[in-house]
Order: structure tokens, then C-alpha cells, then sequence
């Protein structure tokens, strides 16, 4: 067991050094989730990786099952079912829904599901293999943000063998305070990111296949809505890049009028309450707070 301390400032560090040579530690400055969990990569030793965030748990026979899944398949990641625990308040938890995920053999472009984060899972319902996590490059360490399903697309667009471990093997904690749910400018800012690069993997290697002109669609317009709400000026930029796939999208050249006229600030309190709205309807929780919702 490797335990990555990324610069924490409670107790944390006092806790881990208390179960001595149990456990191989490494304590730094904060330097973010990849990063942390790429040097856990590069300590592993062991032919398979689960990760673990510390607010996440992980159902006892998980590990067993997972690992003989990847052994029999010869997979490169396997994913488990998950249940969401959500913070209601101080102390509160309530049972979430169970997600399961579809196989991927009836996924006609698992490249372009994983890079709409359609096909997503937490790292706790997660075991990699560790010589095709290396052959990735580990984790974006420059994507501070949607880092996780941006793992899972690289991985399917490396042809990473994908198979499912049936049954709930984890539960994933939703907390209201969370880095995607209470900056959303930075989550935002790290979509836009994200979408740059993927988009220009797929324009780098031809013409954009049908199913990417999908994909992208539905990433841009979701940067450029959330880009809108928040009042940022990365707003532009996202927009040129949805309007470069196809026709222009009402609302979003409707918030284009809107900032011309009244400047970003107001048109960003205007579209908060309608972009509430549309994740409401969509089963999100925040506006755009979800990773599920990218």
C-alpha cells in the first residue's frame, strides 16, 4: 500500500506516519490529484493499480474480483459498479444510486463515449493494469481538472481492452464542497482545455469521423454554456470551436448578443437560473458540476 500525502494541512500526515513500515509514504508540497497519483504509479511494483481517494471506500472482495476479471480477460482496465454516498450536511450521508456501466463491445465509438465522459467511473471503481498505465503517460499532470476522463479516453483511443467486474465493488462519496462542484470556473476552464486537445488528436490524424462531430458538438456546447453562465473569457474561444462543427446553437449565440451588449457579468447572472434549469432536467446536480455531466 502506497500512500500519496499531496500537501495536506489536518492531521493527515501524522495518521499515515503512525502505521510506520505498514505503509509506503511520500509527503510533498500540493501539487494536485495527477500528479499524486502519478508518483504512486511510478512506486507501484505490483502488476495491477487501484487507486483510492481518501474520502472513497472500497468494498472488501473488490480487489480479488477485479484482479481475476483482468487476469482471465487479459484486460488493461477494469471497472466495477459504484454506488454514490451523498453528503446531504455535517455528518449526513444518504445512499446514492448503483451506475452501471454498458460493456463496451456495445459501444459502437467507445472513443468519442469516453471523451463526452458519457462512459465515465471514479477511480475507486477502477483497477489498471500498470504496464499500460505507464505506456499512457499516466495522468494529464497540466489537467488539473477532468483528469480522470481524459485517462479513460486516452485509454480507449491507445486500444485499451475494457471488461467489467459485476456488482458493487465501491462507493463514491458526493460532497457539496468539492473541487468540481465549488469551482466550477476551474472546472470549466479545464473542460475548454480538455476539449482543445482531444479535438486536435482526432483533426491530427484526418477528417472528423460522424461519431467525433457528436462528441465535440456536445463538449463545446456544454464549455461554451457553462463559459457563458460563469462569465468567463474563455466564452469565445468555445464558442468559434462548437460553431466550427455545424450551425450555431440559439442559445449560445444568444449569450454571444448578450455579452456585446451588456458585458459578461450580467449576462452570466441572466443564464445561471436557465442553465440551472437545463442540468435539472438533464439529472445533474450543479450547474455542470458532474463529472457525468461533461
Amino acid at each position: 500500500m502506497i500512500v500519496i500525502d499531496d500537501g495536506s494541512r489536518d492531521a493527515s500526515a501524522e495518521i499515515i506516519r503512525g502505521y510506520g513500515e505498514r505503509v509506503r509514504s511520500v509527503f510533498g508540497p500540493n501539487r494536485g490529484v495527477s500528479a499524486a497519483r502519478n508518483t504512486g504509479v511510478e512506486m507501484a511494483r505490483g502488476r495491477y493499480l487501484q487507486f483510492l481517494d481518501h474520502d472513497d471506500l472500497l468494498l472488501p472482495g473488490a480487489l480479488e474480483s477485479r484482479a481475476g476479471v483482468a487476469e482471465r480477460a487479459a484486460a488493461d482496465i477494469v471497472y466495477g459498479d459504484w454506488r454514490d454516498l451523498v453528503e446531504t450536511g455535517p455528518g449526513e450521508i444518504r445512499p446514492g444510486p448503483v451506475h452501471v456501466l454498458p460493456d463496451p463491445a456495445d459501444i459502437a465509438d467507445l472513443e468519442a463515449v469516453c471523451a463526452t465522459a458519457a462512459f465515465w467511473a471514479p477511480s475507486v471503481a477502477l483497477l489498471h493494469r500498470r504496464a499500460f498505465l505507464l505506456r499512457l503517460g499516466g495522468f494529464k499532470s497540466a489537467l488539473d481538472m477532468v483528469e480522470d476522463a481524459r485517462l479513460l479516453f486516452d485509454a480507449a483511443a491507445a486500444g485499451g481492452r475494457f471488461r467489467r467486474c459485476p456488482g458493487v465493488g465501491a462507493h463514491y462519496r458526493i460532497r457539496p464542497d468539492s473541487t468540481s462542484r465549488s469551482d466550477h470556473p476551474r472546472f470549466i476552464r479545464g473542460c475548454c482545455r480538455n476539449n482543445g486537445e482531444i479535438e486536435a488528436i482526432w483533426r491530427g490524424r484526418g477528417p472528423l469521423s460522424p461519431s467525433q462531430v457528436r462528441a465535440l458538438t456536445s463538449m463545446w456546447r456544454h464549455a461554451a454554456m457553462g463559459c457563458a453562465a460563469l462569465s468567463l473569457a474563455e466564452f469565445d474561444a468555445a464558442r468559434a470551436a462548437y460553431n466550427r462543427l455545424g450551425p450555431s446553437h440559439p442559445a449560445i449565440e444568444a449569450a454571444a448578443l448578450l455579452r456585446r451588449g451588456l458585458g459578461p457579468g450580467l449576462t452570466g447572472a441572466m443564464a445561471r437560473p436557465a442553465l440551472a434549469l437545463y442540468d435539472l432536467a438533464r439529472g445533474q446536480s450543479g450547474p455542470h458540476a458532474s463529472a457525468r455531466g461533461r
